[in-house]
């Protein structure tokens, strides 16, 4: 079985002009937001100077999905993010637990980094049952097109850990009460030091992290980054999500879409992520109605590179929507580095050897 079987009913989506599309449904799932097949598109003035193909694609068919993969530096000078993929080792057949070891075990190596990676990683079964972890804020989304009326549908299904979210506020702040304590009940500590510490009063000036030199970090939770492991939270949200449950009445038309990327998929100028994801629909309903099934990724990665500045990682796989038998499942995770590339290759190396035995794609 393979998550493309469906691949002829994308040449019928190719075949239909705007005009012999019928009318656009109704929200069919709560919570997922709606870009109509007869939506105009992406109305925006690109500031990048030309587009430009991704620099790596791959693709890989595991545990009878099929991976794209597809990425690009961007304007950076260097490459900060990493990416692994590979067959979920069956020996580890709880993904909740085998997604906890890993993050605690890779935290444990890439704790005394200067540099720092958020990670996302998505576990993916042929039951369509998808267990996404997470530390910072790469995203995880689903896309869903109608076979019906070829209307995209659309939701995030994750939320971004920085200090903008008032849970992650409040225990930064704590984190730097406690620090400041300590600072204070320490002889050995220098005096102007303390002064620094015991003088800022806001450490999560504008949804950021501040430290006394004047360094700032834009997530609550990462691996690496000793500057700040007195703020970060090291422990990663796990989200289980049954896609029966989450999308009810899926016809055998519609198709299902997982993006895990890392945030410069979803950079825009207005830092805007609603506005980023419809213009990311908009991208999927125009590559699957061209039937460029096989470059969805490259063509998402093309089309953020119009708006966004920074390196640029997307993985996509098509889920089936109807569920297969057996426990095979994929492996799908980005690492997306500040500071460097050092920790989120790290992360990548040691979440493969760990979810996927060793077996890297």
């Amino acid at each position: 079985m393979t998550p493309l079987a469906l691949r002829p009913m994308a040449s019928a989506h190719a075949a239909r002009t705007p005009d012999a599309l019928p009318p656009s449904e109704p929200n069919r799932w709560p919570g997922f937001s709606r870009l109509p097949s007869s939506a105009s598109g992406s109305a925006f003035r690109p500031h990048a100077p030309r587009l430009r193909a991704p620099d790596h694609r791959e693709v890989h068919e595991i545990a009878g999905f099929r991976v794209e993969i597809a990425d690009t530096r961007g304007f950076r000078r260097e490459h900060e993010d990493a990416f692994f993929v590979g067959r979920f080792d069956p020996v580890r057949n709880d993904p909740r637990n085998a997604l906890l070891d890993a993050f605690r075990d890779t935290d444990r190596i890439t704790r005394n980094n200067d540099c720092g990676a958020t990670c996302t990683v998505a576990v993916v079964g042929v039951d369509r049952r998808i267990t996404l972890a997470h530390l910072g804020d790469s995203p995880a989304m689903l896309f869903v097109l109608s076979g019906e009326t070829g209307d995209v549908h659309f939701q995030s299904l994750l939320r971004s850990h920085n200090t903008h979210d008032s849970v992650e506020k409040a225990r930064v702040e704590y984190c730097h009460t406690v620090e400041c304590l300590r600072l204070e009940n320490n002889p050995l500590v220098d005096e102007k030091k303390l002064k620094k510490w015991l003088s800022m009063e806001d450490v999560t000036r504008r949804g950021r992290i501040l430290i006394p030199d004047g360094g700032s970090l834009s997530v609550s939770r990462a691996f690496g980054d000793r500057d700040y492991d007195w703020a970060l939270g090291r422990q990663p949200h796990i989200t289980q999500i049954n896609l029966a449950e989450r999308l009810p009445g899926l016809s055998h038309q519609d198709r299902v879409f997982l993006v895990v990327s890392c945030d410069g998929l979803t950079e825009v100028p207005s830092q805007d992520f609603e506005l980023a994801q419809r213009w990311l629909a908009d991208c999927f309903r125009r590559t699957l109605k061209a039937g460029n099934d096989d470059h969805l990724a490259e063509h998402l990665i093309t089309h953020a590179y119009q708006h966004s500045h920074d390196n640029i990682t997307a993985m996509v796989t098509e889920i089936p929507n109807v569920p297969g038998y057996g426990s095979g499942a994929v492996v799908i995770g980005v690492a997306d580095g500040h500071g460097g590339h050092t920790t989120a290759r790290q992360v990548a190396a040691n979440m493969s050897r760990l979810l996927c035995g060793g077996v890297m794609f």
